[in-house]
């Protein structure tokens, strides 16, 4: 499954944190697997921000790890056209 994120271009991170929020709760809304969803989490950060690393130590004994890979992040501006 993809998922594409919507964040305004050129906004600031404040403005783009509030905006990733929702996007991020839905993303995680239907998948009860805590690790999944920090791997997700990372990914959205990444991706958006551009950051070189992003992500959280986790130790457990089984390791499991299941990703929706995020297709496209949508970048908008104030006019609403994507670019």
């Amino acid at each position: 499954m993809s998922e594409s994120i919507i964040i305004s271009k050129g906004a600031e991170k404040a403005i783009v944190y509030e905006e990733l929020q929702p996007q991020i709760r839905h993303l995680l809304q239907n998948e009860p697997d805590l690790i999944t969803n920090l791997a997700n989490i990372s990914a959205v950060l990444k991706e958006v921000f551009g950051f070189f690393w992003v992500g959280f130590y986790w130790v457990q004994g089984e390791d499991r790890l299941n990703l929706i890979k995020i297709k496209k992040v949508i970048y908008h501006d104030q006019t609403g056209s994507n670019g």
